[in-house]
């Protein structure tokens, strides 16, 4: 959802949902993202079934991999 308005000065800034920076996240793999999105589980800011349910909008080729990466972080969330 952008933002933008006279207090921006025409500059729009795009607030995400915590689900699509966890998807985000998981889709680069980087340790430091794994990490950011274990501890988005593990404080309820996202649940694995929002996570999942956008895995399908992803391109093909990462639909895999990020789905793998989503169930190495285990049952929490």
């Amino acid at each position: 959802m952008p933002i933008q308005n006279e207090y921006t000065r025409g500059v729009a800034a795009w607030c995400l949902h915590p689900t699509d920076i966890a998807l985000s996240k998981l889709v680069a793999g980087r340790e430091k993202d794994i990490e950011y999105v274990a501890g988005l589980l593990r404080y309820g800011r996202v649940t694995r079934d929002q996570i999942s349910n956008l895995i399908p909008t992803l391109p093909e080729p990462q639909q895999k991999l990020t789905a793998e990466r989503l169930h190495r972080l285990g049952t929490g969330g």
